[in-house]
């Protein structure tokens, strides 16, 4: 049972969600990626080939404008913002509020009241020595 919950919880812990920061990598190297702020997700439906949920999700009208303005010609003739989107790009998250809301709690903490000098050394093409 602890490992379902742990599931559960981990699931909802990376789902998408409003004012979190997204990059879709549309596979086109010379081609800007388009990222921001999500503004909004809706739910479309299941695909019925693969079974998942197809959702919408939502940027900022200067993201669209800017990455239009970035594209090819052949791109830029299409008003649809979908058509922007190939299927399958691959879409990573840059920025969540709520880990961030902890990391900023954990930088406000008092510094640790030991300290610990080490050495570093390395090489190209080598490990690096402590």
């Amino acid at each position: 049972d602890d490992d379902d919950s742990q599931e559960d919880e981990d699931s909802q812990q990376l789902q998408l969600k409003r004012g979190d920061g997204i990059v879709i990598d549309r596979g086109f190297a010379q081609e800007e990626e388009l990222g921001g702020p999500v503004y909004d997700i809706q739910l479309l439906g299941r695909d019925k080939k693969t079974g998942k949920d197809r959702i919408l999700i939502q940027l900022g009208r200067q993201v669209i404008q800017k990455w239009k303005q970035h594209d090819s010609d052949s791109r830029q003739e299409s008003n649809d913002a979908s058509s922007l989107v190939p299927v399958g790009a691959h879409v990573w998250r840059t920025h969540d509020a709520a880990i961030d809301k902890k990391f900023r709690r954990l930088t406000q903490l008092a510094p640790p009241s030991q300290s610990l000098s080490i050495s570093v050394r390395g090489s190209v093409g080598q490990p690096l020595q402590i």
